[in-house]
């Protein structure tokens, strides 16, 4: 009788060995497919992008401010645009064009240094990503090792694919508002906690020295964590946000005391860019008034993460799918986590409405959070069906691998053919701008009676060319397609522009100016 008990222990013992090599491997293969699908999507989504010539404008002005720093047009606390558009640039405060100034003078002046800047930014924020879920899954292996899940929901959301790529502040906000809340994660778990917490300080004087008050978000972490998933007093809340802060104040203040020309600067950025904005002062084309815009656009870009956790409930109820007794105590700290995180990516977004310039790159910083929200709520659902899905429908699950492995193929495929590629948004400026610039040359500046951030922008990147709406008296005049000017002055040049004309002075006008000057 012993020895019968002896050997069913054994076999028990067998069984669950090789139930848990099965599980263990069969997590392997669902993080792997994962893994696939977010390589695929990567290439298909944000490097296709990243790769192209073209670029939103912002992100055209900022590489021009940051290669002129490389060059030595302009100081860090005063950057330059060109000599006649923002001699003296304060829209926002210079720290990412010092930054990305550096790469500019490592890598050159080329079309693709600004692309592996957003690039850096790109891996350094997904590394981020990882890192705050691995931390917040420590409890649970399982779940700790599906790090890839919230940089799937992060990669596949528009705002990610679509701006990411673009060389905005906006994506240097996100990157330094994840490193500051880290910084404030570790402070409040190991020791060193107020070392910890001055760096996420600095962190926010950075953010700060990038664009301003919408970087200081992260404040919210302490208090949305300690409350919903620590169940700190009020006291602890208040000390530890409080040193954060202070850490702030002092460094920001030691910074602006020591360097006059940090105070002058960001003093210009407060008066000409922040109180202007809340003033409804300035306002470009894209930019919305209705202070619901962003949030409405919010709500769209959520319906992808929003779907996938309504169906892993519903896959949840059809698979009958339960956790393990151990696991439930770890559902519901992830839970209350997602729902930390939730509140972060609201703290994020919402501010926003305070500011008549509504734009949906100001959602930027917010879709980390909102990723690994809705990956803490949907991730156990999610794995436990990739499992079943193995185990229950093994060919369909090797055919979907197959087929990731052709999205990857596809999108090599798709990202080759895209270097250097110009999109229809600005194809006439680009075809236009390399035209103007073959005729006028570097390091001009040329009349003009229009003004559009789009051709100044991409004729600053290019070719150095500064338009001057203000004086008619350059070599060059630049006009909108077929609007009537002056044709003494001016000759025609015949080009075959898509959107603007550019005119030459006549010899014989230059004759009788130069002679009349003397």
């Amino acid at each position: 009788m012993f020895k019968f008990k002896e050997s069913r222990v054994k076999l028990d013992q067998i069984y669950a060995m090789k139930f848990s090599t099965a599980s263990a491997e069969s997590s392997k293969r669902s993080r792997r497919l994962l893994i696939l699908l977010f390589i695929s999507a990567s290439l298909i989504l944000f490097f296709s992008e990243l790769l192209e010539r073209s670029m939103f404008i912002d992100g055209v002005w900022y590489a021009v401010i940051s290669r002129n720093l490389s060059e030595g047009l302009g100081s860090f606390w005063f950057p330059q645009f060109s000599e006649t558009i923002f001699p003296n640039f304060h829209e926002h405060p210079p720290f990412i064009f010092g930054l990305q100034a550096t790469f500019f003078s490592v890598l050159g002046d080329h079309w693709l240094t600004e692309r592996f800047f957003s690039f850096c930014h790109y891996l350094a924020t997904g590394v981020l990503i990882a890192r705050l879920w691995r931390k917040g899954s420590k409890s649970w292996p399982l779940l700790q090792g599906y790090w890839i899940i919230p940089l799937l929901l992060w990669q596949v959301n528009l705002v990610t694919y679509y701006f990411q790529p673009a060389n905005l502040l906006d994506a240097s906000i996100s990157l330094l508002g994840l490193a500051s809340i880290w910084c404030m994660w570790q402070g409040l778990h190991h020791r060193g906690r107020l070392a910890w917490l001055a760096l996420a300080g600095f962190m926010l004087v950075v953010g700060f020295l990038s664009k301003g008050v919408v970087a200081l978000y992260p404040l919210a972490f302490i208090p949305l964590y300690g409350w919903i998933c620590r169940g700190y007093t009020f006291k602890q809340i208040f000390l530890n946000t409080a040193w954060v802060g202070v850490s702030f104040v002092l460094l920001l203040g030691l910074l602006v005391m020591v360097n006059p020309m940090a105070y002058e600067s960001l003093a210009k950025y407060v008066d000409v860019q922040l109180l202007a904005s809340l003033r409804g002062e300035r306002r470009l084309y894209y930019y919305r008034s209705n202070r619901f815009y962003t949030v409405i656009q919010l709500v769209w870009v959520l319906v992808p993460m929003i779907l996938l956790l309504l169906t892993s409930l519903g896959v949840k109820r059809w698979m009958k799918l339960e956790l393990q007794p151990e696991e439930v105590e770890k559902r519901r700290y992830t839970r209350n986590l997602a729902f930390t995180y939730f509140a972060l990516g609201l703290s994020a977004s919402l501010p926003i409405m305070i500011s008549p310039r509504q734009a949906i790159p100001y959602l930027l910083p917010s879709i980390p959070f909102f990723s690994l929200a809705f990956a803490w709520w949907a991730g156990p659902s999610l794995i436990q069906f990739l499992q079943q899905w193995q185990e229950r429908w093994s060919l369909s699950f090797r055919i979907v691998k197959g087929g990731g492995w052709l999205a990857v193929l596809l999108g090599l495929v798709i990202c080759t053919m895209k270097v250097g590629d110009i999109n229809g948004r600005d194809a006439g400026v680009i075809q236009d701008s390399n035209l103007i610039g073959q005729v006028v040359g570097e390091n001009k500046t040329i009349s003009s009676t229009t003004y559009n951030m789009y051709i100044s922008g991409y004729l600053m990147r290019f070719d150095k060319i500064s338009i001057d709406t203000t004086d008619t008296k350059h070599p060059y005049l630049l006009s909108k397609k077929d609007e009537p000017i002056d044709q003494t002055q001016y000759v025609k040049i015949p080009l075959p522009t898509m959107e603007y004309d550019l005119y030459e002075r006549r010899p014989e006008d230059d004759f009788f100016t130069q002679h009349s000057n003397k």
